[in-house]
């Protein structure tokens, strides 16, 4: 944790998020951007994690060998790209993101530019994994492209993504997406950029 250095970014947090405006905005914990974020936690899998994971590959011991052999024996980084559009198990998932991350330089650069126009709810959640797990120096790239964003649930996902890997010059960035999302209560499209900001209020303690 650290306190803010701007005394102009000092200003606008006194000014718009005030501990009244934490008071008065309140996470809902079972949204589906606190449930994504908290998965992000769980992202890479460690060994408890892991294991429970394999208790229910057995389960569906079936579809999970063919999605994770399909994700091991693709060479091509242009399909393994796109199937982070395919639902998919996680332990299949982790190892897609793995073999994807090795060409990170290239992969992370596109992932960004094809967010700005994806409705696609499992690429943007995988984005949201990518960007949480390996793009925190692309956090300013992430910043750029918010207000890009066509789709509001990718907007959502995207500013409470920024606010986990972001600094505090993003803070008005998340902040401005908040008031735009909040144009339309009954979504609860807000609730995306609102936990970005709780994340900025932990890093630098206002």
């Amino acid at each position: 944790m650290t306190k803010i250095q701007s005394k102009e970014i000092g200003q606008f947090v006194n000014k718009n998020l005030s501990p009244r405006f934490f008071k008065e905005n309140i996470v809902d914990e079972k949204s589906a951007y606190s449930i994504l974020d908290f998965s992000l936690n769980l992202f890479p899998a460690n060994e408890e994690v892991k294991k429970a994971l394999e208790l229910t590959l057995n389960v569906n011991k079936e579809t999970w060998e063919a999605e994770i052999s399909l994700v091991e024996q693709e060479k091509d980084i242009g399909k393994l790209y796109i199937l982070l559009r395919k639902p998919m198990n996680p332990i299949a998932t982790e190892k897609l993101i793995l073999k994807l991350m090795e060409n990170k330089d290239s992969i992370i650069p596109r992932l960004l530019e094809d967010l700005k126009r994806s409705g696609n709810d499992i690429f943007i959640e995988n984005g949201a994994r990518i960007m949480v797990a390996y793009g925190k120096e692309y956090s300013d790239r992430l910043a750029e492209i918010i207000n890009k964003i066509k789709y509001p649930y990718c907007e959502a996902v995207m500013a409470f993504v920024l606010g986990r890997i972001g600094s505090e010059e993003h803070i008005g960035i998340i902040f401005d997406s908040y008031k735009r999302l909040m144009t339309n209560r009954f979504d609860n499209y807000y609730q995306g950029p609102l936990l970005g900001l709780y994340h900025m209020k932990n890093k630098y303690e206002f």
